[in-house]
């Protein structure tokens, strides 16, 4: 997969089995700047369940 600087525009390939599923930024070596590189899937993070826990109240004997 290719990406781009957003500073100098330069571009770049990057093997998307080295990138993590959470994505990653990297410095361009060129100008410096920074680049975010997205996961090559396009998922991110998995978000939190909408399931609510079970909320157990202890009993007290």
């Amino acid at each position: 997969m290719n990406v781009s600087c957003p500073e100098c525009r330069s571009v770049f390939r990057v093997d998307p089995s080295k990138v993590p599923t959470v994505g990653v930024r990297a410095r361009c070596s060129v100008c410096g700047g920074v680049i975010t590189i997205a996961s090559p899937s396009g998922a991110a993070v998995a978000a939190p369940s909408t399931t609510p826990e079970r909320v157990i109240t202890p009993t007290v004997t």
